[in-house]
């Protein structure tokens, strides 16, 4: 869906503009300023992009993922890079008093972001961790499963919190599947007040 869409024949070219939309067969929804790509959105440049992906652990179509960026570039449906991009779990509210929206309590921003659907990872280049829209930490390169792989060994997303025992406290979760009917889960703990903690979860 678009205002202003446009297609060329002969070339096979696809182009829209104004309110974007795309609703993807696995779920995900696209918004977008302006894309223009080959019919089948396999390959595709985008412009002011948001995408949208559907998170299970909440058991509820309004809760997503979401990812974000100033342009993206496709490549044969399994490659996409995204310059200024920025990726979030958190659901993002709109401030009444401020009359815009506040930033997510946490996000991972990176000047570019690799996402391979063959090797099924995202890579971040130049990524900040943003706390309620501050920078606390800085990696030159990170990386995680992508969001559309069911179970996959490495680092989830972390935990952070903040009360009068532990001080501020983050959690750092590592995910390790065993098998398709067992995992194991290791949750190390680092706080201001405490010694650090280890928790195992089988």
């Amino acid at each position: 869906n678009a205002q202003k869409v446009f297609l060329n024949k002969s070339s096979n070219v696809l182009s829209a503009r104004d309110d974007v939309t795309i609703f993807n067969s696995d779920g995900t929804i696209l918004k977008a300023e302006k894309i223009v790509a080959d019919q089948e959105l396999n390959n595709a440049i985008i412009e002011n992009n948001f995408l949208y992906i559907p998170s299970e652990e909440f058991n509820d179509k309004e809760n997503f993922l979401r990812l974000a960026a100033k342009k993206v570039e496709r490549r044969d449906m399994f490659w996409e890079k995204l310059d200024n991009g920025v990726f979030t779990a958190c659901e993002i509210c709109f401030n009444e008093k401020k009359n815009k929206y506040d930033p997510p309590l946490i996000q991972l921003r990176a000047k570019k972001i690799i996402h391979d659907k063959k090797s099924q990872d995202v890579k971040y280049y130049d990524a900040f961790l943003d706390f309620k829209g501050k920078s606390i930490f800085y990696l030159p390169y990170f990386s995680h499963a992508s969001p559309l792989v069911k179970r996959k060994a490495g680092f989830i997303a972390p935990s952070f919190q903040q009360n009068l025992y532990f001080g501020f406290s983050a959690q750092t979760p590592f995910y390790y599947p065993i098998s398709d009917y067992e995992d194991i889960t290791i949750k190390p703990r680092f706080s201001q007040n405490k010694t650090p903690a280890f928790f195992v979860e089988h």
